[in-house]
C-alpha cells in the first residue's frame, strides 16, 4: 500500500512535548500535539486498509515533505526540528489506533526522510514482509 496526503502545513507538535499539571500532579498531552494527532487522524482515515497487518512483519517507507523555505529546492533534506522519531511516534500511534495494523511494534524496517518539496505533504509505503523462519539462520 502507498499514498501521498497533501498538506499545506505538517504537524510539527510531538507527543515529547508534554505538559505537567501541579495541582492532579499528572502528565497530559498539550493542545499542540494533541491537535496535530487529530489532523493526523483526520488525513489518515482516507486510507485505512480494509484487512489490517496482523502478527506479521512490516516495512515502512515515510517522507514529510516541508513546504520549501528560502534558498532550498525541491528534494533538498530538511535538518532543521521537529525531528523524525517524535513525528513518527505519533503518526504511528494514530496508525495502530484507525488499524492499518495490530501493533506497531510490527514494524522491523523504516525509511524515514524529512525533505523540502514543492508539494509539501506525507508519502507512505507500507509493506507486509515475509516472515523467516528462525531455522534458516
Amino acid at each position: 500500500m502507498k499514498f501521498f496526503i497533501p498538506m499545506k502545513r505538517l504537524p510539527t507538535a510531538t507527543d515529547q512535548e508534554k505538559g505537567f499539571n501541579t495541582k492532579t500532579k499528572t502528565v497530559y498531552r498539550k493542545t499542540e500535539a494533541a491537535a496535530a494527532r487529530e489532523m493526523l487522524r483526520a488525513l489518515l482515515v482516507k486510507h485505512i486498509p480494509s484487512e489490517p497487518i496482523v502478527k506479521k512483519p512490516i516495512r515502512v517507507k515515510v517522507v514529510w515533505c516541508f513546504p520549501i523555505t528560502g534558498k532550498h529546492k525541491s528534494g533538498d533534506p530538511k535538518i532543521t526540528k521537529p525531528d523524525t522519531q517524535n513525528m513518527n511516534k505519533a503518526l504511528y500511534d494514530v496508525m495502530t489506533e484507525l488499524g492499518f495494523w495490530d501493533d506497531d511494534s510490527r514494524i522491523c524496517e523504516e525509511h524515514i526522510y524529512k525533505v523540502y518539496a514543492d508539494c509539501p505533504g506525507l508519502y507512505m509505503k507500507i509493506e507486509e514482509l515475509e516472515a523467516t523462519n528462525e531455522e534458516d539462520h
